[in-house]
């Protein structure tokens, strides 16, 4: 027998999960067709074995006040890279691939030319990694709200996904957790 106590700590345990749910879940980042994520973040590897990786940012981006918009973005793009301590800065030597990142790049645009054209919507956010032949790898989404927070949040969600952590690719499993207890604790 349940209690009316009982059903509504169950209702409220219910709803209480689906806004977890649906605030985890976020915009949904799309990749470009005959680009690969895993590529950039080889090419992404190599270039910063040289130093700091170039890195731009297109469109009419906001950043808090007193920040140089620009940096701002390049530093959260490279802070949300995984197991890879990499800096983007629009100073750093020609030879190397730039990132880009453009707000409200028009459908079907080429990312890495100088000057791509815009649609307005500068809820549309595009990052790409490209060299001098083109896009290695391309990924977009569209931002939900144009606050601070959601755009930082966004940034750091497009970097994870354009430059994967190649981890279990290369060693054939997951990191393991940390402290894990098999008679001894172990961990990274």
């Amino acid at each position: 027998m349940t209690t009316r106590s009982s059903k509504t700590a169950r209702a409220v345990a219910v709803a209480a999960l689906a806004v977890l749910v649906g605030c985890a879940s976020g915009p949904e980042i799309t990749r470009a067709l005959g680009t690969s994520t895993r590529e950039a973040r080889l090419a992404l590897e190599l270039a910063h074995e040289r130093g700091p990786v170039r890195g731009r940012v297109v469109g009419p981006a906001t950043a808090p006040a007193g920040r140089d918009v620009e940096g701002r973005v390049l530093d959260v793009m490279g802070e949300a890279v995984r197991a890879l301590s990499v800096r983007f800065t629009p100073d750093a030597p020609e030879p190397t691939p730039v990132l880009v990142v453009s707000h409200g790049l028009a459908a079907g645009a080429d990312p890495c030319r100088a000057d791509p054209p815009l649609t307005g919507d500068p809820l549309r956010v595009t990052a790409a990694f490209c060299d001098e032949t083109g896009a290695i790898g391309v990924v977009s989404a569209t931002l939900e709200s144009p606050s601070d927070d959601a755009r930082t949040s966004l940034y750091r969600r497009l970097a994870r996904e354009l430059f994967p952590d190649l981890y279990a690719e290369r060693y054939g499993f997951g990191r393991p957790p940390f402290n894990v207890y098999l008679g001894a604790t172990f961990g990274l």
